[in-house]
């Protein structure tokens, strides 16, 4: 697996900055808004969940799409997956949460 993914490196450079980029990015954002909202513990009346499931959505597509259009393309692969995750687990909390007058 790592020298695959090294390999990857090696022949794809646009790929690996690319790959780089979004997952710099992924992690200053997605990570940080889950932190707020569970550090609130209450439902979050500035996050959308239809914001949330369609990024999940999109980011699912692109998984798919890396897997099957691209032949296994780790820069539309990983970063998307990590969206997914994070999308997930925040339109997870917006309804598992309680609602702030519930508290």
């Amino acid at each position: 697996m790592l020298s695959a993914i090294s390999q990857y490196f090696a022949d794809n450079t646009i790929g690996a900055v690319t790959l780089v980029a979004s997952l710099t990015f992924i992690f200053l954002g997605l990570p940080n808004q889950v932190y707020r909202i569970w550090k609130g513990r209450t439902r979050p009346k500035d996050v959308s969940p239809l914001m949330f499931s369609l990024l999940a959505f999109q980011s699912i597509c692109w998984v798919v799409y890396g897997f099957t259009g691209l032949d296994g393309d780790l820069a539309a692969i990983i970063p998307n997956s990590f969206v997914v995750m994070f999308a997930l687990i925040i339109v997870g909390l917006y309804f598992l949460l309680p609602k702030a007058e519930d508290k």
